[in-house]
């Protein structure tokens, strides 16, 4: 079981999905472009319990995080950034969003592959590189565990790796 766009939930939701086993889907550009107006709506005592990323990891919730393409126009590059920062493109706010619901590098790259395969009853093909998996992922320039933070939405795709073969090299299909 999955909820989809978890993103303004009652108190005892962590605790629940947890328990439950329940799958807490989220596209972390929602919380980043909501930031202008989502507290003005659901008020300042709601808002602690709106994008709550960490809240549903420290209650030993799973989290998915996606782009919400084609609703988004977001590269998977900046979900990285944003579920990371909670910050948009231009660094703002410098803090970032309620920073204390950030993620780090791990958990999110983890939300974005491992955990979406899973939800899709196809971690044992997808998800992460191990043999015996299609071995779908892309080739970054730079590494996003060792950059700057602030740095993660410049990171580029050099190739993109379908099913063991390049099928994309600097942002063009071969």
């Amino acid at each position: 079981w999955r909820i989809e766009h978890a993103q303004v939930v009652l108190p005892d939701y962590y605790d629940r999905v947890s328990k439950l086993g329940v799958i807490s889907s989220m596209q972390s550009s929602h919380a980043v472009g909501d930031s202008k107006w989502a507290e003005d709506r659901v008020g300042a005592e709601r808002i602690r319990n709106a994008y709550a990323w960490r809240s549903i990891l420290d209650a030993g919730g799973r989290l998915l995080m996606n782009s919400d393409l084609p609703g988004e126009p977001w590269e998977p590059i900046q979900t990285l950034y944003f579920a990371v920062t909670r910050k948009t493109l231009e660094g703002t706010p410098a803090e970032g969003w309620y920073a204390d619901q950030a993620l780090t590098v791990d958990e999110a790259l983890q939300a974005m592959t491992s955990t979406g395969a899973y939800a899709a009853f196809q971690e044992a093909h997808l998800g992460s590189l191990a043999s015996g998996k299609r071995a779908d992922f892309v080739e970054l320039d730079r590494n996003p565990r060792s950059v700057s933070v602030d740095d993660l939405k410049d990171i580029k795709i050099v190739r993109t790796w379908v099913a063991g073969v390049v099928v994309a090299e600097d942002g063009a299909a071969k």
